[in-house]
């Protein structure tokens, strides 16, 4: 990769643009004139390499194989003149984009990019950003000793524009620079140049440092509270606000890179559950798992959906392969079903026989015939920092949190492994697990392309659950019996669209009949959600156009779900 530089006058005026004595470029994303300028360049510099991971910066590093001049080309699909759109302001031929192997797919990848650790030297980190307006899903963040201190987001442009961060309280220190992309809509990409640091930033935009508040999100009965969650001597705190556990209706809390525990493998039951465990053995349709909170379990395979003998990739899921196939790292899958498990292999009933196979580099296998079975309603959910789910009832304590499972032992999970805490019930209903009764939706890319359903619970976003809404959309949801006479709220928290241009009207009905209408302008501030439902079988969302058609617009529902209206003033959950 190109190692750090330090600038000086005697560079030639085409590639010392915005630069002055003393500056450090960190990055500038250029092939090397050779081999040797390269290692010039790094003596007075720490080494190390940039790392990427998902498809959005696929094909940068010398993974990729490229090679000008003879050499590898570590930033090939960041060429200027590569990929389908064309960014101004740029320096230089390269740059880095996370637009996807060759550029083909622009929006419609997700990726991270992480730089070596330096040593901040100077006052300013300077770079060159355009692409998408998603604070928190495009954006280049600094991480100052392993925590994010700063973050920048471009502007829905392919202009490229000069961003710096002050780091004028920072010297001394080491840090890293991220630059992710976690969005796949309209402008679903940024690019960045011309990482430098130093004391002079001209006239680019300077950002402050983060305010570390928390980001820690809790819905408690009528209240939808953000901060940092923790148990005191006083009892559960959200900031400095107490609140009582037993009237949590939700939970997330955010973990970091550094909080995410992992395991050897994983396993997900038709029950909606997902153990993340070691596989030990399976003998006579018997399974044995073993994780560092359940200890040793045995299970039987018929309660399976589908075995993962390595970490996964936080997008895996059983849906994305086929039933009864042994998929393997670096060889041809195979078809059968098995026969048993032990420590160094196991053993498939295939059309050729019983078969054998070593575990080393096994990847998964979907047992053939488990359908899930949906999670009862009236089951709590527990999300856990290494990625296991399971269903209960739920007793939130100081130390540890009580999940009663029906027909099994009580499993004590201890707070620090707690990610998430979604609470259900007769008077409780999340949109996300209620199915419309209605969708009628005309955006730009033709019928039904105007509801996008979020899950983020296996991520580190401020809520659990999105619905975003684009203009020509009306959805249309069943109000659940106990609710009809008129006793349910319908809460969520409500925002325009990140990447909005135009104002979007959104409107509520009951049985065809609007008693809520709000006008959401780009860039306006969120607000809570919390409407009294007429009497009624139906609701409706409904979201327009304004003053003028154009895209991208819309509307986002965070967390949206029905609550009885009594039960958001009492203490105890429904």
């Amino acid at each position: 990769m190109k190692r750090f530089a330090l600038i000086c006058l005697f560079l030639s005026p085409a590639w010392a643009v915005g630069l002055v004595a003393n500056d450090l470029v960190v990055e500038d994303f250029e092939e090397p004139a050779s081999d040797e300028a390269e290692a010039a360049k790094a003596k007075s510099w720490l080494e190390g390499e940039w790392t990427f991971e998902g498809t959005a910066f696929e094909g940068y590093g010398t993974s990729s194989g490229a090679r000008i001049n003879g050499r590898i080309a570590h930033w090939y699909p960041g060429q200027q003149n590569s990929g389908r759109l064309r960014t101004h302001g740029q320096l230089g031929q390269s740059l880095l984009k996370s637009w996807g192997r060759r550029g083909i797919n622009v929006d419609g990848e997700k990726g991270r990019a992480l730089s070596p650790a330096f040593r901040i030297e100077r006052k300013f980190l300077s770079f060159l950003l355009s692409g998408g307006r998603y604070p928190g899903g495009t954006c280049v963040n600094l991480l100052v000793d392993d925590g994010k201190s700063f973050s920048a987001t471009a502007d829905n442009s392919n202009r490229m524009k000069a961003v710096a961060f002050d780091l004028s309280g920072l010297l001394g220190k080491t840090a890293r620079i991220e630059v992710l992309d976690r969005e796949t809509g309209a402008w679903g990409h940024l690019c960045v140049d011309q990482l430098v640091l130093t004391d002079s930033p001209g006239e680019a935009r300077i950002l402050k440092p983060i305010e570390v508040e928390g980001s820690d999100l809790v819905w408690s009965g009528g209240q939808r509270l953000k901060g940092t969650l923790r148990w005191t001597d006083d009892g559960l705190c959200v900031g400095t606000t107490p609140i009582d556990p037993r009237s949590v209706r939700s939970l997330s809390r955010q973990m970091g890179e550094s909080a995410r525990e992992s395991s050897s493998g994983s396993v997900f039951f038709r029950n909606g559950e997902r153990w993340r465990c070691e596989i030990l053995s399976m003998e006579k349709g018997k399974l044995t798992l073993r994780s560092s909170l359940l200890g040793e379990r045995t299970v039987d395979l018929s309660s399976v959906r589908s075995l993962h003998f390595v970490p996964d990739p936080e997008a895996d899921s059983p849906d994305s392969f086929r039933p009864g196939i042994l998929y393997r790292v670096s060889a041809s899958p195979v078809p059968g079903g098995i026969v048993w498990i032990k420590k160094e292999d196991l053993a498939l009933d295939s059309p050729l026989g019983i078969l054998p196979i070593p575990r080393t580099g096994l990847l998964r296998y979907l047992v053939p015939g488990s359908s899930p079975e949906p999670p009862s309603v009236s089951l709590d959910e527990v999300g856990l920092r290494d990625g296991s789910v399971f269903f209960g009832s739920v007793v939130l304590g100081p130390d540890k949190t009580i999940l009663e499972r029906p027909g099994e032992e009580p499993l004590s999970l201890p707070w620090q492994s707690v990610h998430y805490v979604i609470r259900s019930g007769k008077e409780t209903f999340w949109l996300n697990g209620l199915a419309p009764s209605a969708e009628d939706s005309h955006g730009p890319l033709g019928p039904g392309s105007g509801v996008v359903r979020m899950d983020n619970r296996r991520g580190d976003e401020t809520s659990l659950f999105a619905l975003r809404l684009i203009p020509r959309t009306r959805l249309s949801y069943p109000i659940p019996p106990a609710f009809s006479s008129g006793r349910a709220l319908l809460q969520a928290h409500l925002a325009p669209l990140p990447d909005s241009r135009e104002a979007a009207t959104f409107t509520v009905s009951v049985e065809g009949k609007e008693f809520f209408r709000r006008s959401l302008a780009p860039g306006s501030s969120p607000e809570k959600l919390s409407l009294p439902l007429p009497k009624g079988k139906e609701f409706t969302l409904g979201v327009e156009f304004q003053e003028r058609i154009s895209y991208p617009c819309g509307v986002e529902m965070q967390d949206a779900h029905l609550a009885l209206a009594e039960s958001t003033k009492g203490d105890e959950p429904r």
